[in-house]
């Protein structure tokens, strides 16, 4: 090798060797000064790994959260016992009537990642319901993750808490409002036709909507608890009723009997006129081929029009003191009186 090659390569060869010294002697030294990040390729890099940090992470502010204990070796506490330590930033909500039980514990991090995630206000998972269902497996994982018709809202973005306060509410069940004005912020269309009424559900009338549907989705079309059939037609079947009559009074009574004095007002004298019209082998009719389920113009809820296929039934329903008349598109008008029966012989409409 001649001696200006040899030199060269002894050059290289030293400047390797003090760049690899140099970069031994990089390495980033432990600190605790508050003015500094504490993470760095070398310190806590899996921090950084978040889609979404807490925002003194994301400046690098740890020491927010964390102290230097004094006189210790790059050791740290928090700023405040578990319990409290939200509370130094975020303002506590304990006088609320209502409060998410992680709340109430101090226990934010069931449900929270301190330092950051892949989900807004660092949720721990992906997608919320997901937090949510770790502990109401039952019955929210019941009634929606199994359902046949699961409520809609539980699919899309916001899921649980688009009805549900995360953390505190002065309603039951951490609902964001009263449960009639929680659907209704979706249900805008049937909260003007309630409004409009003139007679309404029971159940609607006291802002009630749980008592017929199961919120979070069930097995049965409309989140109904149970069956309760569309059609128009139906053979006589006492199913067909069962949801209706959780709650109506002499329930079976009201379909059975052909005669009685006291099992429904829908008579002619003692003639059954529930019976006529649902007690049939073939093509009786349903509570919904009569009956609105929210609202009416009517008393009982007799609706004004039903659909039958494409057209709709106008019934022109009329009450009376003591029975009522029907002129429907089924039947020619008929008329109907509990004390002064009408003569049909007995006709069925």
């Amino acid at each position: 090798m001649k001696r200006t090659d040899r030199r060269i390569f002894l050059a290289i060869l030293f400047v390797s060797l003090c760049v690899g010294m140099g970069n031994g002697n990089a390495k980033e030294e432990k600190h605790s000064d508050p003015n500094r990040s504490c993470t760095s390729k070398e310190c806590h890099p899996d921090v950084l790994q978040h889609e979404v940090l807490h925002g003194p992470l994301a400046i690098g502010q740890c020491m927010v959260c964390h102290t230097p204990i004094p006189e210790s070796d790059h050791k740290f506490k928090l700023a405040a016992d578990k319990q409290h330590l939200c509370n130094l930033c975020h303002k506590p909500v304990d006088n609320a009537a209502n409060l998410h039980d992680p709340v109430k514990k101090g226990e934010c991090m069931t449900c929270h990642d301190p330092h950051g995630s892949h989900s807004k206000a660092q949720v721990r998972k992906d997608w919320i319901a997901k937090v949510c269902i770790d502990c109401h497996k039952d019955p929210v994982l019941t009634h929606a993750g199994e359902a046949d018709f699961p409520h809609a809202k539980l699919l899309e973005e916001k899921k649980c808490v688009s009805c549900h306060s995360p953390h505190f509410s002065s309603h039951p069940h951490l609902l964001r409002d009263h449960v009639d004005r929680t659907c209704y912020t979706c249900h805008e269309d049937l909260q003007k036709e309630v409004k409009a009424a003139k007679f309404v559900h029971g159940p609607i009338k006291e802002g009630d909507c749980g008592s017929c549907h199961y919120t979070h989705g069930t097995k049965h079309a409309d989140f109904l608890p149970k069956f309760l059939t569309e059609r128009f037609y139906a053979g006589f079947d006492l199913d067909n009723f069962e949801f209706c009559f959780s709650c109506h009074e002499h329930k079976e009574q009201l379909v059975t009997e052909r005669r009685t004095e006291t099992g429904t007002n829908f008579r002619n004298g003692n003639l059954n006129l529930h019976y006529v019209h649902v007690n049939r082998p073939f093509k009786g009719r349903t509570c919904r081929t009569c009956h609105a389920t929210h609202s009416a113009p009517n008393k009982a809820l007799v609706a004004p029009q039903i659909p039958f296929g494409k057209w709709m039934i106008p019934i022109q329903y009329t009450a009376t003191d003591s029975g009522g008349a029907c002129s429907s598109g089924c039947h020619k008008p008929l008329r109907y009186d509990r004390l002064d029966p009408v003569d049909y012989q007995e006709k069925k409409p």
